[in-house]
């Protein structure tokens, strides 16, 4: 284990600037996961940890030692790629036992290693066996083990489930996830994927443009989003957003047709704000379709454009006020929900469980209570 930080650190290719100046500091046995869209900088970052990059400015340190200009084979760490990178002539027990062969380790001490890697991997029986014999999800485990041998300070993770088919990657999450457990080493995580991100990851940093817009644990960043850059990027569906203009008693939102009102919680911090425009946030898990046809306190007109069936919830997919709008309600009984594409339906917002933000910094004025009705707290 060890505790790695970021300080300072930038990095541009030319006059393109990818890594504006960035702290970041990764506890000892943490899983720190990097999402954020493609060009975000995230892989950069994990390049430069790596040293396969070198910044233009900062210091990158492990355990309180400057790794900044040091070798990658002397940072003692290991990475794990999209691609397997395994030899393709070379059977298991070789291609895990291959890089401390070259470190010129002891025999004995090779051999304990990868035995007790493979016990954790679940590699036994595949170690006489070459990469094109295995599935994906060996050839990935091999790569894991490859890099456990080697127990190193730091594991980095640069997309390594992007290749696996949806059903092994869940599966993989998982053992990844059990594997931190088992070793509580200090993992860094590179994915674009929001779903892994929240499922895996001790913290999450999500990054824009190179930026850190928030950093934080899985559920925070559901639930308190910072801005809206991450109310949208971390949750499935995406956040619905709705723009308005509050009253000057700051009452009421009216955002298009609808007047939605204010919870009185909310009042005192968007006091500032009466008679402004703001934009409202809520979950599509808190949606629900409004009773007696609409027109009711808090609910708004959808246009349907789309229904996704998935079992016992059926997501929404349509338009409000000329904006993209979701909302996650049960599947009917029978064929399926009362609405069809093509119709227009209302649905009741809960205006507690939303919450208010800047429209021209983005930053959140008024967080809800984004524990929502279906919250389950899980003991660590």
């Amino acid at each position: 284990m060890a505790f790695l930080e970021l300080s300072n650190v930038a990095k541009r290719f030319g006059r393109q600037e990818i890594i504006p100046p960035l702290d970041l500091a990764i506890e000892e046995g943490e899983f720190v996961v990097l999402v954020g869209p493609s060009g975000c900088g995230k892989s950069t970052i994990m390049r430069l940890i790596a040293g396969l990059e070198l910044p233009d400015a900062g210091d990158i340190r492990i355990d309180g030692r400057t790794v900044t200009h040091v070798l990658p084979r002397d940072r003692d760490i290991a990475m794990v790629f999209q691609n397997y990178a395994l030899y393709p002539d070379k059977t298991v027990y070789e291609n895990m036992a291959f890089g401390l062969k070259m470190r010129k380790t002891p025999k004995p001490e090779i051999e304990r290693r990868v035995a007790v890697a493979a016990a954790v991997l679940g590699l036994g029986d595949y170690m006489d066996r070459r990469p094109a014999q295995l599935s994906g999800g060996q050839r990935q485990r091999v790569a894991v083990g490859r890099a456990m041998v080697r127990e190193p300070k730091v594991f980095l993770f640069d997309e390594p489930l992007s290749n696996l088919d949806a059903h092994l990657r869940v599966h993989m999450r998982t053992e990844l996830v059990k594997l931190h457990r088992q070793l509580r080493a200090t993992m860094v995580y590179v994915t674009h994927d929001q779903v892994e991100a929240m499922t895996m990851g001790d913290r999450i940093v999500v990054l824009d443009r190179g930026r850190i817009r928030q950093a934080g644990a899985p559920l925070e960043l559901f639930r308190r989003p910072a801005n809206t850059f991450v109310a949208g990027f971390i949750g499935a569906p995406a956040m619905n957003m709705l723009a308005g203009r509050l009253a000057e008693d700051g009452s009421r939102l009216q955002a298009g047709a609808a007047a939605l009102p204010v919870p009185p919680a909310a009042r005192a911090a968007l006091a500032g704000h009466a008679g402004r425009e703001v934009l409202f946030g809520i979950r599509p898990q808190y949606v629900t379709l409004a009773q007696g046809g609409g027109g009711a306190e808090g609910s708004v007109r959808v246009r349907i454009e789309a229904l996704e069936r998935l079992g016992t919830e059926t997501v929404v997919v349509g338009v409000a006020d000329g904006r993209p709008f979701q909302a996650v309600v049960p599947t009917a009984d029978g064929a399926g929900p009362a609405i069809e594409p093509g119709s227009e339906i209302p649905v009741f917002l809960p205006m507690e469980k939303g919450h208010f933000f800047d429209p021209g910094s983005g930053g959140t004025l008024v967080h809800g209570d984004g524990a929502g009705p279906r919250a389950l707290e899980v003991a660590a």
